[in-house]
């Protein structure tokens, strides 16, 4: 069947039968396509007929352009109609042939339908046993192809390749690690370069190449082009040698998996959930991937390359397709997964799972990376929330401007990207993107929680009477956490009481600590980097307070605060933002406490505490993974009711 892209081209006769066969499923009647005729003769645009045809009653269940052709220009009709048959992944745009592989060529490359003479030019080479991949590569660096700046799923690797083709030695290498761009044999379910599995991988990992031969920068190319290969073909392994699994996740995510945060909150909530999970990541290395099956002890999980998603969604329908977005640098491969699927046909409903409220950071790389001005997207987009002209104006658009307008980044990330739902870890969260999502209704729009991992352990309570007293503070410092507020409170308490100390805990806390000339063993400083979860929460549990601030805060969740509830901690917290659900679990104080006013609750809560360990207990109890992954699945299936007491149940803790 004729593409879809070209169907307002064709003459009258083929678009009749094109538009019957996509939008009705069926070919036209001989009455219809005369009908056709005449009235594109009359006047009558091809468009118009397309909305007509639409718009029928039989065409109500596969009008895939319904709800867009009502209000679309026929430019913005073209260019959703063109979206609809592109290649998801170069793939499947190496498996089209003849006619269809020379369209998608231009389409995808070029915005447009080929003329023709690129037509006849490009077939002929084809003809001459000219290579897929050389004739992609030579319209990609056409000047028409660099001003369109496309993007789908491998094409950026495959263009790598073909110029490192006519590098000597390396393009030898290349020829036979061909790794990602080979499409599927037709008679057989595994890739070609799965069938190169044992050979070629043992070459990666023991090349005979003479490296000291390959200029030092190609080398490093090369190696990191490889292991990437070499990733992509275990995820290629590990798909397909196991049978489709009704039910399951898939969840992109950050890695390295056991030292990142959001990753270890993904690997140890999902694992709770009744299905098993494939969590793709951007592992760097064929060494990452495999290593990163023995942290699957806690679930039934499959560990694939984040490349491999377009290829896995297209084969597979999950129960869901989950994206963990935070606000870090390392966050930045899922907004690309992200940007890089948005014109795909996915079989599964697709979540967001928003870690951090502000994504400006991430944002912005993104943009960086697509080429976009995101000083001018943010510009015109302050610009029509204050009602004046920020572009032209001295205004300078810094992130704090665009927060106090409510502008989370999401947007430009979600771009033509269809979501089926969005999951929140707070109320506040939740609020704040209300008012900034384009396109989606509330109702669309899940509350859950930051589970706690660790079970409830009551501690026994000592007499503070001759033993050392120890306060703490936990995560990676800064500004917005008063940590050095906390500090110099805690100075003012070791004054008083000499034999106290106080733990310094998380990411760069030495160099913060270099930075404010604090020194580990003096003065009471205990200032450590903890080298895993144990070691983190040994150290947690030997404090008798521990104060977790915020100045700010825009809906983002604390991971701290819930372990040290785990530990039976007595925690002093802000009451702003996320940190109000914690409820009676802590001991609240104002944004923006001084040091004498924070040393003042400290001692309070040393020695004249109430006792909040019951309602530690229920917090943790309530705030399980298990529970998360109960509170998900009901919002897969509808259960709104359950949606709602679980948002209550968060907000009143």
């Amino acid at each position: 069947m004729r593409e879809i892209e070209g169907i307002l081209e064709l003459e009258p006769a083929e678009f009749m039968q094109t538009t019957y066969r996509v939008l009705l499923g069926r070919d036209v009647e001989e009455s219809a396509v005369e009908s056709c005729v005449q009235r594109v003769a009359d006047g009558v645009s091809k468009i118009d007929i397309l909305r007509e045809i639409a718009s029928s009653e039989e065409a109500i269940n596969r009008a895939i352009l319904l709800g867009q052709m009502e209000r679309a220009s026929e430019e913005e009709l073209r260019g959703a109609v063109n979206r609809l048959n592109y290649p998801s992944s170069v793939h499947q745009w190496l498996r089209f042939e003849g006619e269809r592989f020379i369209r998608a060529c231009y389409y995808v490359l070029l915005g447009r339908a080929p003329d023709a003479s690129g037509y006849a030019y490009y077939n002929e080479l084809l003809k001459q046993g000219r290579r897929k991949t050389r004739v992609i590569y030579q319209i990609a660096r056409s000047e028409e192809s660099r001003r369109i700046k496309p993007s789908i799923p491998g094409l950026k690797n495959l263009l790598l390749r073909e110029r490192l083709l006519k590098v000597p030695l390396i393009g030898h290498v290349l020829k036979k690690v061909d790794l990602e761009f080979l499409p599927r044999s037709d008679g057989d379910e595994s890739t070609v370069a799965e069938s190169m599995l044992r050979e070629e991988v043992l070459a990666i990992q023991n090349p005979v190449l003479d490296w000291s031969e390959v200029p030092a920068p190609l080398s490093a190319m090369l190696s990191s082009h490889l292991d990437k290969c070499a990733a992509l073909l275990i995820s290629s392994r590990n798909f397909n040698e196991q049978e489709s699994v009704r039910d399951a996740l898939a969840v992109v995510s950050v890695r390295p998996l056991d030292l990142t945060g959001i990753a270890n909150f993904n690997r140890r909530t999902f694992a709770n959930g009744d299905c098993s999970v494939d969590f793709f990541a951007d592992f760097g290395s064929l060494h990452e991937i495999s290593s990163s099956h023995c942290l699957g002890d806690e679930g039934d999980y499959r560990y694939l390359h984040i490349d491999y998603l377009a290829e896995a969604a297209l084969q597979r329908k999950y129960k869901a397709i989950i994206f963990v977005l935070g606000n870090s640098d390392h966050n930045l491969p899922v907004a690309k997964a992200i940007h890089k699927l948005r014109y795909a046909r996915l079989r599964s409903p697709v979540y967001i799972h928003i870690h951090d409220a502000i994504l400006l950071n991430i944002s912005r790389k993104l943009a960086r990376c697509n080429g976009d001005d995101f000083n001018m997207i943010s510009s015109q987009l302050l610009s029509e929330r204050l009602g004046r002209d920020c572009v032209k104006s001295s205004l300078v658009v810094d992130d704090s401007a665009l927060v106090r307008e409510g502008v989370t980044g999401i947007n430009y990330i979600l771009k033509d990207f269809h979501v089926d739902g969005m999951l929140f870890n707070s109320v506040a969260a939740r609020e704040l993107f209300e008012k900034d999502v384009v396109g989606m209704p509330s109702s669309r729009m899940h509350v859950l929680f930051h589970p706690v991992f660790d079970p409830y352990d009551r501690k026994a309570r000592e007499s503070k009477e001759n033993r050392q007293i120890r306060i703490g503070t936990f995560g990676v410092p800064g500004g917005d956490k008063q940590t050095l507020d906390v500090c110099r409170a805690f100075d003012l308490f070791h004054k008083k009481y000499p034999n106290s100390s106080f733990v310094l805990a998380g990411f760069h806390v030495r160099d913060f600590a270099e930075a404010n000339n604090l020194r580990n063993g003096v003065d009471g400083y205990i200032i450590d980097e903890p080298a895993s979860t144990n070691d983190l929460l040994m150290l947690m549990r030997s404090c008798d307070v521990a104060v977790q601030l915020r100045l700010s805060n825009h809906g983002e969740s604390s991971g701290v605060v819930p372990q040290l509830l785990s530990q039976d901690v007595s925690v002093i917290a802000t009451e702003i933002g996320a940190f109000c659900a914690f409820g009676d679990a802590v001991r609240f104080v104002k944004p923006g406490i001084s040091p004498d006013e924070i040393e003042k609750v400290i001692s309070s809560e040393v020695f004249s505490p109430i006792d909040r360990s019951d309602h530690r207990a229920d917090f943790v109890n309530r705030h399980s993974p298990k529970s998360f992954m109960l509170g998900f699945d009901r919002i897969l299936h509808g259960d709104s009711d359950t949606i709602v007491e679980t948002r209550l149940s968060v907000a009143g803790a």
